[in-house]
């Protein structure tokens, strides 16, 4: 399975984004996060129909790949030029679990918004 959080805009410590997540079945799942308190056991998870999400999914052999489009301007209610976020692939068979940016969490999680990059957004 393969996650992205995002959480749109530029705060230094994003309380509120949005989780999308694949698998290689080409099931996925949209959900936003509520953590006012950047707290697990506060956290707040509901799942909604993302409009403009759509995720594709590739697998040759034993190898897969998935292409998200992330509808930003939409969840955002604005155009986008910054975010915060973060990119993860899970691997339950192998117990692997990696990151763009570590959380550096025992046991692994990935709702940690503090670990989230701050990535630049441009047009097309």
């Amino acid at each position: 399975m393969v996650e992205a959080f995002v959480a749109v805009g530029n705060p230094s410590q994003p309380t509120s984004y949005f989780e999308f997540e694949v698998n290689p079945l080409g099931a996925w799942f949209c959900a936003r996060a509520d953590s006012p308190n950047l707290l697990r056991e506060e956290m707040r998870v509901e799942t909604f129909d993302c409009p403009g999400f759509t995720a594709r999914v590739l697998v040759r052999e034993r190898i897969w790949s998935a292409l998200l489009a992330l509808p930003l301007e939409a969840l955002a209610g604005r155009p986008v030029t910054a975010l915060r976020g973060n990119f993860f692939r899970v691997d339950r068979q192998s117990g692997e679990f990696q990151a763009l940016f570590p959380t550096f969490a025992d046991p692994p999680d990935f709702h940690r918004p503090g670990a989230f990059g701050l990535f630049a957004v441009s047009g097309p």
